[in-house]
């Protein structure tokens, strides 16, 4: 029987200047200048007490035990004060505000009390049995609300262990399945980390003549909120081939979402518009593979592979009120659909043109594609010949969207390699001389139904024939996109390892135990469709290219 008491401590304190030069020009507006000071300060505060109790009765029977409490605390500080121009250019000081200073200060505690409890059971050194059982008091939720019990059970076998499966050339089979349940305390539906979400009160409004004012919430808060839940099923198998050197690991996992908080539309006339709801039901879906091989093993060379698959899928099972849709998002799909406007095109596949040569905006917004990939992979080969060992790893993805804001802002902005042409010479020249491939409309109309289809269609085209300034048709179309959305897939070379150990031998007569050398290269090669960009980090939003890294390690052991 073990007993544990511990508690721990996480502060951090961030104080922040901000200067803002008289001179500066953003994308939407020409700064007067400004300076501002801001400090943020958190503290954390975590007990836990814990009892473990494991007991051998026999060999083929043992248990283990455990069950404890808990208490997290967490406080936050900050203020934030601002000038609203600057009276004396470069003189940063608040003091120094045109008009009256802005600011701001915030002060939250949250609390989450906890008792849990494990069950682990080991039958014959082969069958295995886990129960675990855990109930939260959160500080976020209605006082009749916030306390939730989330339970978990897992089995899994060794089969090997019980049957001969050598006929099969099976030398190792374990099975596994498991459920559980867990809830959150937080209201994602406003915020995910600020704790008075379910207390109706009054906020700090926008300033009248100089004076500030209260304004009263747009949400009606549900006083019966409950917490949001998920169960999870998952199913697993764990099989090895010829003494081990063909193994196969696949994992199949179903999530279902359920009591999700959502804000749902109130009419205007009630003061609110949405109010908190307990409805939307969603299910996650998911496979993991993993193949693992070693082709060759011998004396002086050994190569091992290992391949991984996964896909994961989310869709929309139903929503509160029982439409067959949330938002733009019908209930039995996925999730990941990207809608937004963009330009019209003909059924052909040609850009609709306006008389003055800019594109003409399709009235609809349309779905353009899914952020998920089709499928992620990645495989591992590692190679040994005598003292020299070389490690090469490779990984990308396949299908799925991303927006790229570094291309929209490079041809908006005129830095993209494509927009050094002849028409940005003419441009610059006050010459409009560039005419965008596509079509405009000569005569005849479209009809759509609700859904954006086309019912009639008796439009005849021509080819543009006008021409425009070229910097004001980058600046206003983006090189005619709406919506920058590429293409993510790619594969990526992501590590190359050399060593070299140093034979024993040779350090028999030194200080030294062992000694290795290695050449390591990481983010090597990149292919991928998409411009510009390095699409692993999954978006784009003007962070710094991805980075080549080649070095040495030295390892020495004394």
């Amino acid at each position: 029987l073990d007993l544990t008491l511990r508690t721990g401590m996480n502060q951090y304190s961030l104080n922040r200047t901000y200067k803002e030069a008289k001179s500066y020009v953003a994308y939407d507006y020409v700064s007067q200048g400004n300076f501002s000071l801001s400090s943020d300060s958190e503290l954390n505060l975590n007990t836990d007490f814990i009892a473990q109790y494991v007991k051998e009765f026999s060999e083929n029977f043992v248990v283990r035990a455990s069950a404890g409490g808990a208490n997290r605390w967490r406080t936050f500080r900050s203020q934030d004060q601002s000038t609203d121009g600057l009276v004396v250019p470069e003189f940063y000081n608040l003091s120094n505000s045109t008009n009256p200073l802005r600011g701001s200060n915030t002060h939250q505690e949250q609390k989450v009390n906890s008792v849990y409890g494990t069950l682990d059971f080991e039958f014959f050194g082969g069958i295995f049995l886990g129960v675990t059982g855990r109930n939260d008091w959160v500080s976020t939720l209605p006082v009749k609300n916030n306390s939730f019990f989330y339970p978990s059970v897992s089995l899994a076998g060794v089969i090997s262990d019980f049957t001969d499966l050598s006929s099969a050339k099976i030398s190792f089979l374990k099975l596994r399945g498991s459920w559980a349940r867990v809830s959150d305390g937080q209201i994602r539906a406003l915020s995910q980390t600020y704790p008075y979400q379910h207390i109706q009160a009054y906020s700090p409004g926008v300033n009248w003549n100089n004076s500030p004012s209260l304004s009263f919430p747009a949400v009606l808060l549900n006083p019966d909120i409950k917490p949001e839940t998920s169960e999870t099923y998952e199913l697993g198998a764990d099989i090895r081939f010829l003494e081990g050197r063909l193994g196969l690991d696949v994992a199949l996992y179903n999530i279902r979402d359920f009591d999700n908080i959502t804000t749902v539309p109130m009419s205007l006339g009630s003061v609110y518009a949405f109010r908190l709801e307990n409805g939307g039901e969603f299910k996650r879906k998911g496979l993991e593979i993993t193949l693992t091989g070693s082709p060759v093993r011998s004396n002086e060379f050994s190569w091992d592979i290992t391949v991984n698959w996964s896909q994961y899928r989310r869709y929309l099972e139903s929503v509160y009120d029982g439409s067959d849709r949330l938002g733009y998002i019908k209930v039995g799909t996925r999730t990941d659909q990207i809608y937004g406007f963009s330009y019209l095109y003909t059924p052909g596949g040609n850009l609709v043109l306006q008389s003055n040569g800019f594109p003409q905006d399709d009235p609809f917004v349309r779905m353009l594609g899914h952020y998920d990939p089709d499928y992620i992979f990645g495989f591992q080969n590692s190679f040994r010949y005598r003292n020299f060992s070389l490690m090469v790893s490779a990984d990308g993805r396949v299908g799925g969207e991303m927006y790229s804001t570094t291309n929209q802002k490079m041809w908006w902005g005129g830095t993209h390699p494509g927009t050094v042409n002849q028409y940005r010479d003419d441009a610059n020249e006050g010459i409009a001389s560039y005419i965008a491939r596509g079509v405009v409309v000569a005569e005849g109309d479209v009809e759509y139904d609700a859904d954006g289809n086309i019912v009639t269609d008796t439009r005849i085209y021509a080819p543009n024939a006008t021409p425009v300034n070229y910097i004001s048709w980058n600046i206003n179309t983006s090189n005619a996109h709406l919506n920058h959305y590429y293409d993510a897939t790619f594969i990526k070379l992501r590590e190359v390892t050399l060593t070299y150990s140093f034979p024993g031998n040779w350090l028999s007569k030194t200080f030294l135990h062992q000694a290795s050398v290695s050449f390591v290269g990481r983010n090597l090669v990149l292919w991928s469709d998409m411009p510009e960009v390095d699409p692993d980090s999954g978006s784009d939003n003007l962070q710094t290219p991805s980075v080549r890294n080649l070095g040495f390690n030295l390892n020495l052991i004394f």
